[in-house]
């Protein structure tokens, strides 16, 4: 059975999507020590226009979506942390500072504007 809404609002609540039986994460809390406004979908979650991905390639599949205009399919402000491999198969452009913590490899050519050393 499904349910079309055309707007829904939880306020001071979780949003749960799952089995009945499920509980939300302890992340989110539970009971009254709940986390107010947050939500807990067991997944996997697609977001973006429908064609984006054929199969359930991730957890989270994020694509562009031709509805809202807008020119990213992920926009983040503020820090991020990844724990685990991040795999790019396009171009990376940063505009500020890189720090590289261990070993540093790549195949194609470096190509440097400042000379620091005389």
């Amino acid at each position: 059975m499904a349910f079309i809404f055309d707007e829904v609002w939880v306020n001071n609540g979780q949003l749960v999507v799952g089995a009945k039986n499920i509980n939300p994460p302890d992340a989110l809390g539970k009971g009254a020590g709940r986390v107010r406004h947050s939500a807990y979908i067991e997944g996997p979650l697609q977001v973006g226009d429908a064609d984006n991905f054929s199969t359930a390639q991730g957890t989270v599949m994020i694509g562009k979506d031709g509805n809202t205009g807008a020119s990213k399919a992920l926009y983040v402000k503020g820090d991020t942390e990844v724990e685990g491999n991040i795999n790019a198969t396009k171009n990376i452009t940063m505009g500020g500072d890189l720090t590289v913590g261990g070993f540093a490899s790549w195949s194609g050519s470096i190509v440097a504007t400042t000379k620091l050393f005389d």
